[in-house]
């Protein structure tokens, strides 16, 4: 365990620059203007609803896709560099194992993502506090959703989604290990997310698949702000974790095993 807070501390040092600091701000400035603009659809009744936790989980959709996108790519180009360069033989000529090195790498890229999407997700949120106030979803003097609800369900689509990130930054670092190149690591890392996106098209197969799951928390805390939603968050947030536990402990045993095996010196 001292290994693996060591290791995790020193990839974190690698991560945490001045110049990475100032991704927080501009990832809660792109998601505000997001919803900003979909506040602007709202109010010409293209679609959505004028409220603001209905732009706020919107807003948090769009960057959950995208950090998800480019936390995965992300984690296959450092970790393929990481053993293209040497960095790998030489982070693990320490007194550490080679699974504590390739976990805390992954941690902290995934720590990094992690604050990045909840600055981008407080900051749709800010958009739609500013647009329309954080108030209930009503139809005429009926509420159908307090404030404390949609609270609520936010912050647990929010966390499942994080665990979603937690996922696809794996499955990266998996294939940037296997291929030990970037460019290889990252085309491979596009062509599955491709493809299991092809894959939830099929019925029996999109309830097995973390795409699937992703923002399906977020969905329905947007549908619940207009009054539209049958589910809540928290009512699909237990299999979403589940599937994204799973994957998980699939993708750790299988780059836990590989590493095993994996000529660092070469």
């Amino acid at each position: 365990m001292r290994g693996l807070v060591g290791a995790y501390r020193a990839e974190w040092l690698r991560l945490a620059t001045g110049r990475s600091v100032w991704l927080l701000p501009l990832a809660a400035v792109l998601a505000a203007a997001y919803a900003t603009s979909l506040g602007v659809a709202a109010e010409r009744g293209l679609f959505g609803a004028p409220n603001g936790f209905y732009l706020g989980a919107a807003g948090a959709t769009g960057a959950a896709i995208t950090a998800a996108a480019v936390g995965a790519l992300l984690a296959a180009s450092a970790v393929g560099t990481d053993f293209a360069s040497g960095v790998a033989r030489t982070a693990l000529c320490r007194p550490v194992g080679r699974t504590a090195w390739w976990s805390a790498r992954l941690l902290a890229l995934f720590s990094a993502l992690s604050l990045a999407l909840l600055a981008a997700c407080l900051g749709a949120l800010l958009a739609g506090y500013v647009r329309f106030g954080l108030e209930a979803a009503t139809e005429g003097s009926y509420v159908l959703a307090g404030r404390g609800l949609l609270l609520r369900e936010l912050a647990v689509a929010v966390a499942t989604c994080l665990l979603g990130q937690g996922v696809a930054v794996a499955t990266g670092g998996l294939l940037g290990m296997a291929f030990g190149r970037p460019g290889p690591a990252v085309a491979s890392t596009a062509f599955l997310g491709a493809g299991l996106l092809a894959l939830g098209r099929w019925p029996k197969l999109e309830p097995l698949l973390p795409t699937t799951f992703l923002i399906a928390g977020l969905d329905r805390v947007a549908q619940l702000a207009q009054g539209l939603a049958s589910m809540h968050a928290t009512d699909v947030a237990p299999r979403a974790v589940l599937v994204f536990a799973v994957w998980l402990l699939a993708v750790g045993a299988t780059g836990g095993l590989l590493l095993s095996r994996k000529d660092i010196a070469s």
